[in-house]
């Protein structure tokens, strides 16, 4: 295993460790208060490693930048908020790809060059579609009555997914234009923030009531505590493995992202063993396999929230 192939791997298994946290740890504290201190705190860092300073050119994807991650954070963690992180990781990864799909189709077409994906492609769609099919009814199932709440949350996963694929062009033209991971990492959180803060000023913290209130300092721990290891340290191993493998490690990875939630989350009490979520998540991960291994030697992209 290359150190690209372990920071890579890394990154995924923290990331869904991170999930199972939030869900575990973190169950009484509000979306909005969560993502504003842990957003505050990794925004914080980054601006300290970059020095603050703010590369040149490439103003309109930083824009870009900060709008879909504001879209795929405050998605994702709402999802996290109501569903399994089993069934949020297979959901979102699955979205982010047949959204790749589409958009790569609508170019190839609009360029007249490529025509329409293969048959791989659409068996790993088809693969997708139906593993979140089996999904969606279970987490309803799951949930003591189908609350709109819940079916939000689902909606909210299948947008934090296509907002993921959304943002990889601005990333590659920041990239290009000289931007550092520190840099893009420092940059890219402010709408996130702002519109945490506005959320948190109406919805309230810990307590449900409206207003800007503080949590408890354990509670304060827990959320810097699952930042860090779910958040801050996956975006910046991603970062760098985005540089170094190639894509079909990464979709790989991302593959085993919803399977590894679940193994995780059967290790907390605020889970319970559900054997049709197991399934649906393993069909999206096969169906994600199946596509990186059809495109092995072609430059594809991969979502990378």
């Amino acid at each position: 295993m290359t150190s690209a192939h372990a920071l890579s791997f890394l990154a995924v298994f923290l990331q869904s460790a991170g999930k199972v946290m939030y869900g575990t740890f973190l169950g009484m504290i509000a979306p909005a208060q969560f993502l504003l201190i842990s957003f505050c705190v990794v925004a914080g860092v980054f601006l300290v490693v970059a020095r603050g300073r703010l590369p040149a050119g490439s103003r309109a994807s930083i824009v870009s930048v900060n709008v879909w991650t504001a879209v795929a954070f405050i998605g994702f963690f709402f999802a996290l908020k109501h569903l399994s992180p089993a069934a949020v990781g297979a959901i979102e990864i699955g979205v982010a790809v047949l959204v790749a799909v589409v958009v790569a189709a609508w170019r190839r077409g609009s360029a007249q060059s490529g025509g329409r994906p293969g048959a791989a492609k659409f068996v790993a769609c088809v693969g997708i579609v139906g593993g979140c099919a089996l999904l969606v009814p279970v987490e309803l199932e799951r949930a003591a009555a189908a609350s709109w709440h819940t079916v939000l949350a689902l909606v909210a996963a299948a947008i934090a997914g296509a907002a993921s694929t959304m943002i990889i062009g601005s990333f590659r033209r920041l990239a290009d234009s000289g931007w550092g991971p520190a840099s893009i990492l420092a940059h890219r959180f402010y709408l996130t923030i702002a519109v945490a803060l506005v959320w948190l000023t109406f919805d309230g913290g810990t307590g449900g009531g409206a207003g800007l209130a503080l949590p408890a300092p354990a509670d304060a721990l827990s959320i810097i505590a699952v930042a860090v290891i779910g958040v801050m340290l996956p975006l910046l191993l991603l970062q760098f493995a985005v540089r170094k493998t190639d894509g079909l490690t990464l979709m790989i990875c991302m593959a085993l992202q919803p399977v590894l939630s679940f193994m995780l989350s059967m290790l907390s009490p605020a889970y319970q063993w559900q054997p049709v979520t197991l399934a649906g998540t393993l069909i999206v991960a096969g169906a994600l396999l199946f596509d990186g291994f059809a495109g092995r030697g072609k430059p594809a992209p991969v979502a990378v929230r």
